[in-house]
Order: structure tokens, then C-alpha cells, then sequence
């Protein structure tokens, strides 16, 4: 009997290696080969340092081709992550864009960067909560941005960011990470716990067997898909977090404004639940300070006396971040409006002004405007000759600030108010037989007379 014991030990063992060589890993299967060390990123940073701030990462993967986001700008890998899985990272890449773009990442394109030359500029001109970084790239000196990736770790979650934003009532509505349940990542038999991930399902026949006396679930249900019984969990406030007793990090299940994925703010509550109140206030921009942080009652305040014109109040990020600043000269807020400055143009003396000759900066008067931008008049269609001009369709473009027109015809320049603003077009047609342009542009033809050869008659 004595002589079996060494071989059941070393069948023990071998089991053992076997269950560990057999056995998912802990990131749910991603089992891909290890890139390889010191790999590169276009920034210059070694794979380690780009990987070295994920927990398990965003999307689980096996090879680089699985993490493709459809982005061209885009560096997509599946990398090593800190805890020890596997996930998609997506680093932009300048290199894929024209002189003077960025990678939009969020917007899945190249498209015009924000001129810069150190990362502070780049990190006060973009501040919301779903970057994770932006840096100034030292060749093409614009603005490196990158989002945020907000796994939680648990693999029946979907994991997003959402920018603070204002909504249709002009609500201010907080930014952060949004983990919602994904029972259906989970195994037949499974159902998706928050905090654990795939567990154990309830059998259930109907909704009554699913009902507990859990008071941190709500909206028991039966899948009569799968027979397995999915609930919600205890959110008050429906800020996405549950309350403490519930496991929870949301120190005010009451109030939607306060949890860890609030921003703190300067009004004397401490709204991301870190146990401080209006530390580092997020609404509190460059040129504030919060006054009588702490207390109620704060308020963000301008760190030197306001003046319209010269240093004021602005809001800038779409209307989500307030900064004071000297708007004579700031490209995030130009002028008494505090206009950003479009890529190629300096905010100088209120105004923003184009660094390319020939070019001038334009603004929408009326909805069908284009965008923004710098624009040369001398050739751009919807800006030809001044701003806001368009020539129509009939024309073949513009040359020279004029609008060319097929042979026989000429352009003419018409202005109408559309109580937003005034909307300016030209129109290709024949003065010599044109009632409302008789002969030149603008000259009707009055008392039913008709337009022939140019005169009315």
C-alpha cells in the first residue's frame, strides 16, 4: 500500500499541471501570443509604457486583427495588459492624416487639429472626462488625443465614456465611464453579476420565481429565452453607480450630481465621493479659483477683475468647461463671444486671423453656412469673394473671388434676412431677357413690362 503513495503524489501533480495547462485564462480565453518586447509605438513609447495603465482591457482579444476599429488613424493591437489578460489598444497615429489634422478618434477620421506647442495647451483646451491623455505632438504641433478606456474588468459589462454635455433643455449632464449588465456575454446557465461577472443563473418558469427579498436588486425578471432569471441593480438617482450599502461607491443614491463618476465641482459638496469637497473643482477653469471652497455657498471666481472684451468669463469644450481668460488673445475663446479659433488662425486683438495669405476667417450667418474655418474668397465656392457667399450649382466654381457662370450668363449677388442672420447667394442668369434682372443685376422690371435685349420694354 506504502509503495502507491509516491505514485499517486506524482499523478496528483500531473493532474494539476494538467488543469493549469488546460484551464481559460483569467481574462475569459484570450490566449494570443505575447507581442514582442520593446515593440514600438509611433510616439516613440515602448509596448509596456502603452499598455502599462489598462487593468484587463477594453475589448478582450486573441490577435491584432480582431482589435481593427475601423479608424484609419488608427494603430490597433492586442496587447498584454497590467493584469495579466489581454485587450485591443488603439493609439492614433499622425502619420495617417494630412499636415494640420489630428486623429479624431471619437469621430472615427482625421480632421482638423488644434494648433499647439507645449501638452499644457493641449490639455486646457481639452478637458473632457473621457481623454485620457493629450500631448502635443512635437513634429506636426497639434493636439495627440486619446480616449479613455473605462473597463471595469468584468467581463458580462459594457464599458463606455460619455462627455459631459448639455442636453436639449440646457441641462448640464455628467461625463464619465457607463458600465451597463450584458447577460448575454455570459455562458448558458449564467447571468451577469456586477461585481463578479458570469455566475451561476436562477432556473426560473416566470417572473415570481425570480422575485427576492435582496433589497439591491429591482426589476426581477424571468428570460424566457434561456430561463434564467436577470435583475437590475438598486440606482436611486440612475447615475449608473449603486449606493454603498448595495456594494456599491455612490455616497448619495439621492442625487444624480453626486458619485465617484461625478465631477467635483466648486459648491461645497463633495460630489465624487472621495471623502474632499471642491478639491481640484473641474468647472473651475484656467484663470478661476474656487472661492470659499468647502463651504456652501463656493463659487467659481475669475482670478482677476472681469472685463468685456479683454478678461472674461467664457465658455468653452461646447459649452461644458467655463474659463477667464483674455479673450484679445486666446485661440480656445477669441473675441466677446469666445469663438474658438479655427486650426490656422490666431486669436489677435479679439479676432481671429488667418496665417495664410489670401485667406480670411469666416463665420456662419445662417444655418446652411459652412462651418468656422479659414477659407480663401479669391476660390472657395460657398465664400466667394466675401463670406457666406455661395455660388449655385449651375456655376463651375469660383475664380478670382467671382463665380463663373455658363457662357451667356452672369452672376448676380442676392441678400435676404432669415431673421437667424443674412443668407447671401448668387444666381447664374441671362440679363437680357431676365424680368428681375434686366440688363444688370437687381434691375426689375416694373408695371408688366418685359426684359428684351437687356432693356425693359
Amino acid at each position: 500500500m506504502f509503495h502507491l503513495i509516491p505514485l499517486m503524489i506524482l499523478a496528483l501533480a500531473l493532474a494539476a499541471c494538467s488543469s493549469e495547462l488546460t484551464a481559460p485564462p483569467a481574462d475569459g480565453g484570450n490566449d494570443a501570443a505575447t507581442l514582442p518586447e520593446g515593440a514600438m509605438r509611433p510616439d516613440g513609447a515602448t509596448l509596456d509604457d502603452a499598455t502599462a495603465d489598462l487593468g484587463t482591457g477594453q475589448t478582450l482579444c486573441r490577435s491584432n486583427t480582431e482589435c481593427d476599429d475601423q479608424i484609419p488613424c488608427t494603430e490597433d493591437m492586442c496587447a498584454a495588459t497590467s493584469a495579466g489578460g489581454r485587450a485591443c489598444r488603439h493609439i492614433p497615429r499622425l502619420a495617417m492624416c494630412q499636415p494640420g489634422e489630428t486623429c479624431d478618434v471619437a469621430g472615427g477620421r482625421c480632421a482638423p487639429g488644434y494648433r499647439c506647442t507645449t501638452d499644457d495647451e493641449c490639455r486646457n483646451h481639452f478637458r473632457q472626462e473621457c481623454l485620457a491623455n493629450s500631448v502635443c505632438d512635437p513634429v506636426a504641433r497639434v493636439c495627440v488625443l486619446e480616449r479613455l478606456s473605462c473597463d471595469d474588468g468584468i467581463v458580462c459589462t459594457a464599458d463606455s465614456c460619455v462627455d459631459s454635455f448639455r442636453d436639449t433643455n440646457g441641462m448640464f449632464r455628467e461625463g464619465g465611464c457607463r458600465h451597463v449588465q450584458a447577460p448575454a456575454r455570459c455562458a448558458t446557465g449564467q447571468t451577469c453579476d456586477w461585481r463578479r461577472g458570469c455566475v451561476p443563473g436562477q432556473i426560473c418558469m416566470s417572473d415570481a420565481d425570480c422575485r427576492d427579498s435582496n433589497q439591491c436588486t429591482v426589476r426581477e425578471h424571468c428570460d424566457p429565452s434561456v430561463r434564467i432569471c436577470l435583475y437590475d441593480l438598486l440606482d436611486g438617482d440612475e447615475d449608473g453607480e449603486p449606493p454603498a450599502v448595495c456594494g456599491g461607491n455612490d455616497c448619495n443614491d439621492a442625487d444624480r450630481g453626486i458619485g465617484p463618476l461625478a465631477r467635483e465641482l466648486c459648491d461645497g459638496r463633495d460630489n465624487n465621493c472621495n471623502g474632499q469637497a471642491d478639491e481640484s473643482p473641474r468647472d473651475c477653469g484656467r484663470g478661476m479659483t474656487c472661492q470659499g471652497a468647502g463651504q456652501p455657498g463656493a463659487t467659481c471666481r475669475c482670478t482677476q477683475p472681469e472685463v468685456p472684451g479683454q478678461f472674461q468669463r467664457c465658455l468653452i469644450n461646447g459649452g461644458v468647461q467655463q474659463v477667464c481668460t483674455d479673450v484679445r488673445s486666446d485661440n480656445a475663446a477669441c473675441g466677446m463671444n469666445c469663438r474658438p479659433c479655427p486650426m490656422g488662425s490666431t486669436c489677435t486683438a479679439g479676432r481671429c486671423v488667418c496665417g495664410q495669405v489670401g485667406q480670411e476667417y469666416c463665420e456662419p450667418s445662417v444655418s446652411s453656412d459652412p462651418p468656422p474655418a479659414c477659407y480663401d474668397l479669391r476660390t472657395d465656392p460657398q465664400n466667394c469673394g466675401e463670406c457666406g457667399v455661395n455660388c449655385p450649382r449651375t456655376s463651375t466654381g469660383c475664380q478670382n473671388g467671382m463665380c463663373v457662370c455658363p457662357a451667356g450668363e452672369t452672376p448676380c449677388l442676392i441678400r435676404r434676412s432669415l431673421g437667424s442672420g443674412i443668407d447671401s447667394f448668387v444666381f447664374c442668369t441671362n440679363l437680357q431677357d431676365d424680368r428681375g434682372h434686366c440688363g444688370m443685376c437687381n434691375n426689375p422690371c416694373l408695371g408688366g413690362m418685359t426684359c428684351r435685349e437687356g432693356a425693359c420694354r
